[in-house]
């Protein structure tokens, strides 16, 4: 396992048409995205195939790519987890 010297946030991110969402350039104070809402680094995955649609519907073929993701935000050096989308629940229910 490879971790940053400094603890981070990680932020489990939603797929946006057609392609992955990555942090914007100057995201808006407050954003999950946005390295200063945070005291500490922010690091991200997108999952694949999560898709606001079928992540609100609770598509349980995503608890895997959820949970797959959150793992290497943890082997990241991420000490707390939050999502963009309040809706994902169901990807981190079994951690």
């Amino acid at each position: 396992m490879t971790s940053q010297a400094e603890p981070s946030s990680g932020v489990l991110l939603l797929e946006r048409r057609g392609q992955l969402v990555q942090p914007n350039p100057t995201p808006l104070a407050g954003s999950v995205t946005n390295q200063a809402t945070f005291n500490c680094p922010v690091i991200s995955e997108t999952i694949e195939g999560a898709w606001v649609e079928n992540v609100v519907r609770g598509d349980s073929s995503l608890e895997r790519p959820y949970i797959v993701a959150t793992r290497r935000l943890v082997d990241r050096g991420a000490v707390a987890i939050t999502s963009d989308c309040g809706f994902t629940r169901l990807g981190i229910r079994r951690l």
